[in-house]
């Protein structure tokens, strides 16, 4: 059931407030990870290998969403190989996801994806600041619409919910994503520690 105080927000909007609780928790779990130089970062290369090359590719396979092909499974995966190769590491093969089978689904775990973008950028520049070392690349943090234009994102994301998916099944892949990027960083941790 939808809350009536939020029925009639954009769907970005209502799923920024209904994901808060997963994606502060997501925040700190990778925001930890700085704290740990270039091991962390490793992790946080990892973690993304294991999860968004197969997000993207669940996604992809939804002709229905008007932004499937701008999740580009090759293209992330290519850019965290060039990242995890800079730091002498190989790239760990995605686990394919439980779930993420519906076209709401996927266009919940696409917000996730999308919006992680947004920081990004931020993370990349904390982990050059605090690791100056010349084997540090960050393809895949720096790439520019990753995932389309946000703004373009957001737009066509408002659109579907003039459409037959469920909020509540969107809602529950970008829940669903969240968790599994917090499952994939805490498998990725034994594949950094050869940094």
């Amino acid at each position: 059931m939808i809350d009536v105080e939020l029925s009639d927000a954009s769907l970005r909007d209502w799923l920024r407030s209904k994901t808060r609780t997963a994606h502060d928790r997501a925040d700190a779990t990778f925001g930890a990870l700085l704290q740990e130089g270039a091991q962390g970062y490793a992790t946080l290369l990892a973690a993304h290998a294991l999860s968004a090359p197969a997000l993207c590719f669940r996604i992809r396979r939804q002709p229905t969403l008007p932004f499937a092909p701008d999740f580009s499974p090759a293209l992330v995966t290519a850019l965290l190989n060039r990242d995890l190769q800079a730091l002498g590491l190989k790239t760990p093969t995605p686990h394919p996801p439980d779930g993420f089978l519906t076209a709401a689904e996927c266009a919940g775990a696409a917000y996730t994806l999308a919006g992680s973008r947004l920081g990004a950028k931020v993370i990349a520049r904390q982990w050059r600041d605090a690791w100056p070392d010349n084997r540090f690349s960050s393809a895949y943090l720096n790439h520019d619409n990753l995932f389309g234009d946000w703004r373009t994102f957001c737009g066509r994301l408002n659109a579907l919910a003039d459409g037959a998916l469920c909020r509540d099944l969107i809602l529950k892949g970008a829940l669903e994503a969240f968790t599994l990027f917090e499952t994939a960083c805490t498998a990725a941790t034994p594949l950094a520690s050869d940094v």
